[in-house]
């Protein structure tokens, strides 16, 4: 993810789109498409819901994965698979309410 910050965030829109912020100024618009994934023009990363919160995939399989809030919960590199132990590098994020 192109050094994605711990401050980036997702804001749901009242028409379902998303804002996606990105820690450093920059504010992206995502589309919700008809099957109900996301797009926002010139980026080449996949959005989608999920029952957490929101999943964000780049062109390098890396995953960043946002709470129910907007928040950064995850950062996980392409080589992650799940919970199975040494399978790649992941960063989670915890907050206090």
């Amino acid at each position: 993810m192109e050094s994605l910050r711990n401050s980036c965030r997702l804001r749901p829109l009242p028409d379902g789109d998303v804002e996606y912020f990105d820690g450093r100024g920059r504010r992206e618009r995502f589309e919700l498409q008809e099957d109900g994934g996301y797009l926002a023009t010139g980026r080449f990363v996949d959005l989608a819901r999920t029952a957490a919160g929101w999943v964000m995939v780049d062109a390098g399989h890396n995953v960043a994965r946002f709470d129910e809030h907007g928040r950064l919960a995850s950062l996980a590199d392409a080589v992650k698979s799940g919970e199975a132990p040494g399978s790649g590098n992941e960063m989670l994020f915890r907050y206090d309410l």
